[in-house]
């Protein structure tokens, strides 16, 4: 079971579920880092962790 799903709901995890979501959806595509973090108004230290991961508690 994922760390995630143990925790219970907060806002902080949902964000971060959402995020992860977005920046994967739009690596899919084909946008590069620096877009993907300019699009979503991220760092791109903060979408690279998040692009690099298959689920937002796994590690790269």
């Amino acid at each position: 079971m994922p760390l995630l799903d143990a925790l219970p709901p907060t806002l902080i995890l949902d964000r971060v579920r959402q995020r992860h979501e977005e920046v994967n959806r739009l690596v899919d595509t084909g946008y590069p880092l620096s877009e993907i973090a300019r699009r979503l108004n991220l760092a791109r230290k903060t979408a690279r962790p998040l692009a690099a991961t298959a689920t937002p508690t796994s590690t790269p």
